[in-house]
């Protein structure tokens, strides 16, 4: 093929997916914002102190996060929007005509794609990361008004209860938020002045209801020492669980000191590994989800129904969506491992892309 026109190609490709890219961008934020913002005004709509510019601020914040979790849906739209068009032209037609294979093609837009999610990503990541906790840090003053009951640091957890007028500090190394168990415990008792009462040293605590479980004790001060003890308390598991989990949203180039972190200090790093993994898996699904809208068009007949067309893009588009939540769901809970969670929709997208192109590719030749 001549050099120059493979050029023209390229860049006509690049442009065009650029644009539509682009186009689906600004849809999918206002159909989302529209949405964001009917929620919250029926949410806050009893609530007085509530204005409508603040309702809008929390909608607009809440976009970024919802664009970056479509992003491998919004390429794979854009890209079934660009090849529909040039079908339409016949330029598929004639790149078969002038000895452009499926295979060619495929590896052609896949560069395209690589340079263009990546920047996708790595640009809305720190923009989904700052809105999200600037939007937890506005409903936790505003709207549900109360302390975080658990906070996270690099020497363990840490949980602050108000008891009547005096307060208790309990500080673990982990939290098993299923099993409703804290390992390697400190509950310190506090009086409104700020003097220790009394002071638990335990292997394990468990959070029942209205009670604290606390099992082999091996250190006390100001009670009388016993193998286990029980302590009244106002928290509930589901309480802790809210801020248990770590941010939605994490800057790509905080993941891997948090990681090395948590595994210094002994706590559990699952979740922020799950999201190192998927911050990758999420630029290769985009690649090879694009790569299965080409398909779709490569291979498509000029009289062929459009509906059935509709219903492949429709079905393929929230199939995958769907597969991603549940896999990561199940890996969340432990089931399934984080490379099978973050991975296996990576890989049978690209299985299922490259044969979809390249199935006709013999015949058509």
């Amino acid at each position: 093929m001549n050099p120059i026109f493979f050029g023209k190609l390229y860049f006509s490709l690049f442009k065009s997916l650029s644009k539509a890219i682009i186009l689906s961008f600004f849809f999918l934020s206002g159909l989302f914002f529209i949405f964001e913002l009917l929620e919250k005004m029926r949410s806050f709509l009893a609530r007085s102190d509530i204005t409508y510019a603040f309702i809008v601020k929390l909608s607009l914040m809440a976009l970024p996060q919802h664009i970056l979790s479509l992003s491998p849906f919004i390429f794979f739209c854009s890209t079934c929007f660009t090849m529909w068009k040039f079908s339409e032209k016949n330029e598929i037609i004639i790149w078969k005509n002038i000895g452009v294979s499926g295979l060619r093609a495929t590896f052609m837009l896949m560069t395209i794609f690589l340079f263009l999610g990546s920047c996708w990503v790595m640009v809305l990541n720190p923009i989904a990361a700052f809105s999200n906790q600037l939007s937890n840090q506005i409903y936790n003053k505003f709207i549900r008004k109360e302390e975080t009951p658990l906070t996270q640091t690099p020497t363990g957890f840490w949980i602050k209860e108000v008891i009547h007028n005096n307060y208790r500090i309990i500080r673990a190394t982990n939290v098993n938020i299923r099993q409703k168990t804290f390992e390697n415990v400190i509950i310190c008792d506090f009086t409104s002045a700020h003097n220790l009462s009394k002071m638990v040293i335990a292997k394990e605590a468990t959070l029942e209801k209205n009670v604290w479980l606390v099992k082999d004790i091996q250190h006390v001060f100001g009670i009388e020492l016993t193998p286990s003890l029980s302590l009244p308390t106002h928290l509930t598991i589901h309480k802790i669980k809210i801020t248990a989990k770590p941010p939605k949203h994490i800057p790509f180039w905080q993941i891997s000191s948090i990681i090395k972190e948590q595994k210094k200090n002994g706590l559990s790093y699952l979740a922020y590994d799950l999201y190192y993994y998927n911050f990758f898996a999420e630029i290769l699904n985009i690649i090879f989800l694009s790569v299965f809208a080409i398909g779709i068009f490569w291979n498509k007949e000029r009289n062929q129904n459009y509906y059935i067309h509709t219903f492949k893009i429709v079905s393929i588009g929230f199939g995958f969506f769907f597969l991603c939540k549940i896999l990561h769901a199940y890996g969340e809970a432990q089931n399934i491992s984080v490379y099978t969670a973050s991975f296996l929709p990576t890989i049978l997208t690209s299985c299922l892309s490259l044969a979809y192109v390249l199935h006709k590719e013999e015949f058509t030749s």
